[in-house]
């Protein structure tokens, strides 16, 4: 009985610090495009394709 509890919520607390964890990466992501948004503009208006853009972006 006490085992099954300590699993619940050691199960419970993984999805937790996985959800974090997935928030903060995709935070650093989007802050890395929104810091870079203009660049990005000046890019695409030389003419570079979208896929050639999402290149400089380690996701």
């Amino acid at each position: 009985m006490l085992i099954g509890i300590v699993k619940v919520i050691s199960t419970i607390a993984q999805l937790v610090l996985i959800a974090l964890a997935a928030l903060g990466i995709a935070n650093t992501i989007m802050m890395a495009i929104f810091e870079r948004r203009s660049e990005i503009g000046l890019l695409k208006s030389m003419g570079m394709h979208e896929s050639e853009v999402v290149s400089f972006f380690p996701c």
